[in-house]
């Protein structure tokens, strides 16, 4: 990634934590308050989980493909593991907060994880094709 992709993707990142904030860590402590108990601490971790588990894993992701000669396969192997982070995250977190995704509260605890999925996996989507694409002009050149 260029510094300039580096600089837009952590603008991203930072515009999405500024806009969802509110709106996703208030309804996360009412829930708490009102009904997690002692599964407060689980329900925390499950949701770390979902929602800065993705941008973690995609900086390890840039990290690595510094160093790496198949470079398109890690942002492949990026996509599938990012989706089980998630996933794993928001059941734990539903799981210790007793609610659905249905319930309004629940779904707007989980909103900025929504967002910053989809912003990660675009981005390594976009990687892999640019680098799948890389990788099959030199294979046509003969290089």
């Amino acid at each position: 990634m260029s510094r300039l992709g580096a600089i837009m993707y952590a603008a991203a990142i930072g515009g999405i934590a500024l806009l969802f904030a509110r709106e996703t860590l208030e309804p996360s402590i009412y829930l708490y308050q009102e009904s997690a108990g002692y599964k407060s601490a689980l329900g925390v971790v499950g949701w770390l989980i979902a929602t800065v588990g993705p941008v973690a894993l995609s900086v390890l992701v840039w990290l690595l493909v510094q160093r790496l000669t198949p470079r398109w396969l890690v942002h492949l192997a990026f996509i599938p593991m990012a989706l089980v982070l998630f996933r794993a995250g928001s059941s734990l977190f539903f799981h210790a907060s007793g609610m659905t995704a249905e319930v309004t509260l629940g779904g707007y605890a989980m909103l900025a994880a929504s967002a910053f999925l989809p912003l990660t996996l675009l981005v390594h989507t976009t990687a892999l094709v640019v680098e799948g694409y890389r990788a099959v002009g030199h294979r046509a050149n003969g290089s």
